[in-house]
């Protein structure tokens, strides 16, 4: 890799293409590489693609600049580029940092965020530990190497550290002398901001993009959707009115861009909050399709939560139970997707379980925070019927915040009521305004049964007359007649069949019971 100016890369580019040799092309676009994809990308791309795929696995770099590998990587055998060690022993410094590049980023179009992270770290230390001339130069790669590290950390979700290498790229571009380094690093710093529930601040960092310059290929489409999906999550978690427009500016569901998941997110939240489950486990669908499922990414954790509410939403009871309590390691989104499910479904111990290890977390994010307050001021009404004053004042200064309206529309309404009931009356009048508009989920809470009722509930199975229930049971007639009053009260309920029914779905019988 050499230290020529963009126009004298162009140029040996150029020969290398009179020739019509592909390996000689690999070898000019390889030994220019950071100067033509900065500066003559189409040039570069146009050449890339005179060269067979055959000969470009032995090129990491172009293979990923390949325009129909990376659309192609989540339907065949992902392409993990690994060269000969002493292949690498005898390339230099600046060489051994693009491959580290292209592994890394060839890992994340793969769907393998671990690994992919693995290699974020090896850049981050060959970064720290030896600047080169070239790297370090006003038209070097440096910010772009923090760019797509502090990337790499969006996919996994690690949206802290993201925005430290994030921070990093947008400082270096600003000393660069280099505004679209600077729009594009800022762009992914609201992304992140917008996820951690930091709102303000992400709005103040979309503010701020509008002054620099619109970016050139190969930064413009990634600078926009970064933008576009953060807009969008900050709409969805105030759920303002006009979200549609903002939703359709997101990248589409095949999207290799680092920030598909975060859309998917933006697109499920929206259309969980406005009651369309079937729409939001369509998207989720669509995105399992178009994308292999490696665990520890963020894409995953945002499927299998919107799985989960969108499943309980439909009354896929039984699925959504399954998908939430596994037993395997999940994300911060799909724990409290299963949390709420829990406590809903009077599961409080699960619940209560897996809200304290959220409590030991130090690293949780603003949104995050506000999440577990919420959650467990529910699980205390749920259990106690009641809610301490301190909570109950930290849920009341999240409501007037107005940034977790979606939040607030998971839990029921008995919750609110029951933070204004702790409240001072002189709250009471902003209080309410902060909720106005919220819909909220309905609960159907699953009612508690004396012995006596699920002994009559199971003899309903079998078809027994009240008097056949009554001698077995060893009771009077009315006995029977008066506790199959008070079972139908409890589960809403007018005959046999449907207090079958009902029972089943809340699980207070189950399918093989007749309770001999």
């Amino acid at each position: 890799m050499t230290a020529a100016t963009a126009a004298d890369s162009k140029q040996k580019l150029d020969a290398a293409l009179e020739t019509g040799n592909p390996r000689k092309i690999a070898q000019a676009a390889m030994a220019h590489i950071w100067p033509l994809f900065d500066k003559h990308y189409l040039d570069l791309i146009h050449a890339i693609e005179k060269i067979p795929l055959s000969l470009l696995e032995n090129y990491p770099v172009l293979w990923i600049l390949h325009r129909v590998n990376p659309v192609l990587a989540h339907k065949r055998t992902p392409f993990k580029p690994h060269l000969n060690p002493e292949t690498v022993k005898s390339m230099t410094i600046d060489e051994v940092d693009m491959l580290t590049l292209a592994q890394m980023i060839a890992f994340r179009y793969s769907g393998d965020v671990t690994a992919a992270l693995a290699y974020a770290a090896r850049l981050a230390d060959r970064i720290r530990s030896r600047g080169t001339g070239f790297r370090e130069r006003a038209d070097g790669p440096l910010w772009f190497y923090h760019q797509q590290i502090g990337s790499t950390m969006l996919a996994a979700g690690e949206t802290g550290p993201a925005l430290t290498e994030l921070a990093a790229s947008a400082e270096i571009g600003q000393i660069a002398g280099r505004p679209d380094a600077r729009r594009l690093a800022l762009s992914r710093v609201a992304l992140a901001h917008a996820k951690r529930g930091s709102l303000e601040e992400a709005e103040r960092v979309l503010a701020e993009l509008p002054q620099l310059p619109e970016p050139c290929a190969p930064y413009s489409e990634p600078t926009r959707f970064a933008e576009n999906t953060a807009a969008a999550l900050i709409g969805v978690e105030r759920m303002i009115d006009d979200i549609d427009p903002l939703l359709a500016k997101l990248d589409s569901f095949g999207s290799l861009q680092v920030t598909w998941p975060y859309g998917l997110l933006a697109r499920t939240r929206s259309l969980l909050a406005r009651k369309r489950p079937d729409e939001a486990l369509e998207c989720v669908h669509l995105a399992r399709d178009a994308h292999t499922e490696q665990h520890g990414s963020l894409a995953i954790d945002v499927m299998n939560a919107a799985t989960i509410d969108a499943l309980w939403a439909l009354g896929s009871k039984k699925q959504a139970r399954a998908a939430a309590f596994r037993t395997e390691q999940k994300g911060f989104l799909e724990t409290s997707a299963a949390i709420r499910l829990a406590i809903a479904d009077d599961k409080l111990d699960f619940a209560e379980t897996h809200l304290r290890r959220l409590s030991e977390q130090r690293t949780l994010a603003p949104a995050q925070h506000t999440e577990r307050i919420i959650l467990s001021a529910w699980l205390s009404i749920a259990r106690a019927d009641s809610i301490d004053p301190t909570t109950a004042q930290r849920v009341a200064h999240i409501v007037q915040r107005g940034n977790s309206r979606r939040i607030l529309s998971q839990i029921p309404q008995e919750v609110l009521s029951s933070v204004r009931c702790e409240l001072d009356d002189s709250m009471h009048p902003t209080f309410d305004v902060s909720v106005n508009g919220i819909t909220h989920v309905m609960v159907q809470t699953r009612p508690t049964l004396t012995t006596s009722e699920l002994r009559v509930l199971s003899a309903l199975r079998r078809e027994l007359t009240t008097a056949e229930i009554a001698a077995q049971l060893h009771v009077s007639p009315n006995t029977i007649k008066s506790q199959l009053r008070s079972v139908y009260r409890k589960l809403a309920c007018s005959n046999r069949a449907e207090a079958i029914q009902t029972a089943l779905t809340l699980q207070l019988i189950s399918v093989g019971d007749d309770n001999r």
